[in-house]
């Protein structure tokens, strides 16, 4: 019987873990969460999972900061990691993959993408059937709907989409509806006002010292160099001269009155 893979998931929004861990326990993963990247560092030190689904925007270290230490360490270089994130576009995950991300996983992730990302990265190898595609794409589709009425009762569109939910036709294009839905009114809202906050904080407090730096060091600049000191040689100098003119005098003097003495006594 072959070991039961393992996942790590780090998001610090409690509805994101608990959606995305109960996506992997239906293929049979054991999966673990923390909040933070540096729980998710503590953690790498005495675990090894099999793979690391990592949020990107999160207070303190981001996602990136945390692949980036997590592929410099020897111990934890070769464990995949996917981005677990509300972003995308072409130069997020040439930017991820850069870093050692081996790809990009939406928070609105459907069952059929999750079985490939898994199946890409080692954590499953089986197919799936039509009908456990469907049932679970059921699942998912009413889950996400639960965990949103409980946060936003009072939401019409929730009472809406829980009336089109009912399984009288199941069809594709109300689980696409349902999808859309919850990626605004639950992922991007709160990652995005909040964490969003944060980092524009810290960029702009990164700019403010930098601006500092530059106005001090200008300043230093302008400033006059420094006067130098007046060198003592000269005024000892002149001191050696004025002593030695004085010593002539006196001894001119004393010569000229000895002379003196001389010429009376004569």
């Amino acid at each position: 019987m072959s070991r039961q893979k393992r996942a790590l998931v780090v998001d610090d929004s409690k509805s994101a873990r608990l959606v995305l861990r109960r996506m992997l326990e239906k293929y049979g993963l054991i999966v673990d969460t923390v909040e933070s990247a540096p729980e998710a560092l503590e953690f790498l030190i005495s675990n090894r999972p099999d793979a690391i689904f990592m949020d990107h925007m999160m207070p303190g270290m981001d996602g990136f900061e945390a692949v980036r230490a997590i592929k410099d360490n020897p111990q934890t270089a070769t464990i995949p990691v996917m981005m677990y994130t509300s972003k995308g576009g072409d130069l997020y995950i040439g930017q991820a993959r850069a870093l050692g991300a081996v790809g990009v996983l939406p928070k609105t992730v459907a069952p059929a993408e999750l079985f490939e990302s898994l199946k890409r990265i080692g954590l499953i190898n089986e197919r799936r059937s039509s009908d456990d595609s469907d049932q679970q794409d059921d699942e998912y589709a009413s889950e996400r709907l639960e965990d949103l009425s409980q946060q936003h009762p009072e939401a019409p569109v929730v009472e809406a989409a829980a009336n089109i939910i009912q399984p009288h036709d199941g069809n594709e294009p109300i689980q696409n509806q349902l999808r859309r839905m919850l990626d605004e009114q639950r992922v991007e809202i709160r990652k995005d006002l909040i964490l969003g906050l944060d980092t524009a904080a810290r960029q702009n407090r990164e700019k403010l010292d930098h601006l500092l730096d530059e106005k001090i060091e200008a300043f230093r600049q302008q400033l006059p160099p420094p006067a130098r000191r007046p060198s003592a040689f000269p005024m000892v100098l002149l001191i050696i001269l004025l002593f030695i003119s004085l010593a002539w005098n006196f001894a001119s003097r004393k010569e000229g009155i000895t002379q003196a003495n001389y010429a009376t006594a004569d």
